[in-house]
C-alpha cells in the first residue's frame, strides 16, 4: 500500500514538473517572439518604404504591431 502511495506521488511530482517546465519553455518563447518582433519592427520603420508612408499608414501599422503583440 505504501508503495502505491509513493508512485503516486512520484507520478504527481513528474506532472508537475513537466507541466512547469512546459510553461517555463512557452514564456521563453513567447519572449523571444516578442523581441523578434520588436526587432523586425524597429528595422521596418528605419526602411526606405516606411519613410514614404501616410501618417494613416503608420497607425495602421501600429495598430497591426500592437494586436500581434497582444496576442502572441
Amino acid at each position: 500500500m505504501a508503495d502505491l502511495i509513493k508512485q503516486d506521488q512520484l507520478k504527481e511530482d513528474r506532472r508537475r514538473v513537466n507541466q512547469f517546465t512546459a510553461e517555463r519553455m512557452a514564456r521563453q518563447n513567447k519572449d523571444n517572439l516578442q523581441e523578434k518582433l520588436e526587432d523586425l519592427f524597429l528595422m521596418y520603420l528605419d526602411s526606405d518604404e516606411c519613410r514614404f508612408m501616410r501618417f494613416s499608414q503608420l497607425e495602421d501599422l501600429r495598430k497591426f504591431y500592437v494586436y500581434i503583440k497582444e496576442n502572441l
